[in-house]
């Protein structure tokens, strides 16, 4: 999801499923938030990164029903709740620094 919105780990750690809605002139499902500085963001979320959102929403039992009251998060914590950022963050960099590519001898 990062490499795919371009949007920063806290944008995606405060998300919410309510965020996410089907764009009616494009077809396309779309995430809307505020960013760094106040700044408002409307993302496309490209179709096969839509589908594994669902996916990972089905596996842990919750609605994969569009609702744009649902104020609970995008990706929630095995508690439900929301990740904390920084957490997230440190998760991401183990898995990738488990991937042991060659650039990340640099």
């Amino acid at each position: 999801m990062l490499a795919m919105t371009g949007l920063r780990v806290q944008e995606i750690a405060k998300a919410s499923w309510g965020d996410v809605y089907l764009d009616s002139l494009s077809g396309h499902y779309r995430l809307r938030g505020v960013g760094k500085g106040g700044k408002k963001f409307d993302k496309l979320l490209h179709p096969s990164l839509y589908e594994r959102i669902l996916a990972f929403r089905a596996r842990c039992h919750i609605s994969t029903a569009l609702n744009t009251s649902d104020q609970g998060p995008l990706f929630p914590t095995k508690d439900g709740g929301y990740y904390q950022y920084k957490n997230l963050s440190n998760y991401i960099v183990r898995i990738i620094e488990r991937t042991e590519l060659p650039f990340m001898v640099y």
